[in-house]
């Protein structure tokens, strides 16, 4: 068995362990839309951040205001980003080691203040 092929036995695992989704945006390379559960553009990936799931967590593999964006538009679960800072073209840094790693530590979860969430919400809520 490859060390790939290791690493993603592993992170399925780890995914139910966590009751964990992974949602990647359709520009992602095509490993990381391999092990996605949801891939879809920008306004398929905030719609599904509002649709209720039997999810905990959230890993988002797309630039970090989406990421943001659906820290806020997902309420209640965890939403984490793999890498810090990703802009255009920089996600296409992530790799299926900094996903597993990313989830396995809980690690850069997203942070939206709750005023401010409060407000995006309401403003959805009237459109």
């Amino acid at each position: 068995m490859s060390r790939l092929q290791e690493l993603i036995e592993r992170m399925e695992k780890l995914k139910g362990e966590k009751e964990a989704s992974i949602s990647v945006h359709d520009y992602q390379n095509t490993e990381d839309q391999d092990i996605a559960d949801y891939v879809d553009d920008s306004v398929g990936l905030n719609r599904r951040a509002i649709l209720k799931g039997d999810y905990r967590i959230t890993v988002f593999l797309t630039v970090d205001f989406m990421t943001e964006t659906a820290a806020i538009l997902d309420q209640g679960r965890e939403v984490l980003i793999p890498s810090i800072g990703a802009r255009y073209p920089n996600t296409k840094l992530n790799t299926i080691e900094k996903i597993y790693i990313a989830l396995m530590d809980e690690k850069y979860m997203v942070r939206v203040p709750e005023d401010i969430a409060f407000k995006a919400r309401r403003t959805l809520e009237r459109c």
